[in-house]
């Protein structure tokens, strides 16, 4: 919400007039938003002077990042599969990736003796099963019944009544 302050000079003898059009110099308003949170905001530096690394000091810097993140899931690890520990995994990879823009795999691994964070995580937080095939239908299953030689046996027998039926109904000379 928008909180309206008036702003006056010491000076000001006029009387103040309600139209809108005949505001006085002296008088000004101000908008104050309020505010949202209670941290302080940052300022910026006020050097001029914009510190660019370069891309040595960018991956010191990541390696350092990378093995301190691995130092801390040493740490962890023997606690066992935590939601902190996961966090930690993750933080992993999203450093190792950006590291692995600048150097190979291999050179990071050879900083934090091999470990590789997505490895550590398939160990540690296996993927549930996958369900093997789709479900069976229950057309299958029918199927499934004509393999059993009793059921053919049973066919058999039917067609065999069929068959009898329709010899008595021929002898007889009964109509069609």
């Amino acid at each position: 919400m928008l909180q309206i302050k008036k702003k006056t000079t010491e000076t000001t003898s006029s009387p103040i007039t309600n139209t809108s059009q005949n505001k006085t110099r002296e008088e000004a308003m101000d908008l104050d938003y309020p505010l949202t949170s209670l941290e302080d905001i940052p300022k910026h530096p006020n050097s001029p002077e914009i510190v660019a690394l370069s891309k040595k000091e960018k991956i010191r810097l990541l390696i350092k990042e990378q093995v301190a993140i691995w130092t801390k899931f040493e740490k962890e690890k023997s606690s066992g599969a935590t939601n902190e520990l996961r966090q930690i995994l993750h933080q992993a990879q999203d450093s190792q990736k950006v590291l692995q823009r600048m150097i190979t795999r291999e050179e990071v691994e050879g900083y934090v003796k091999g470990w590789n964070p997505w490895t550590a995580k398939k160990e540690l937080f296996p993927p549930p099963p996958k369900k093997e095939g789709k479900k069976k239908s229950s057309t299958l299953k029918r199927a499934q019944q004509y393999d059993d030689p009793r059921v053919w046996a049973d066919v058999f027998e039917i067609g065999q009544a069929w068959r009898a039926a329709y010899r008595q109904r021929s002898r007889k000379g009964l109509p069609p």
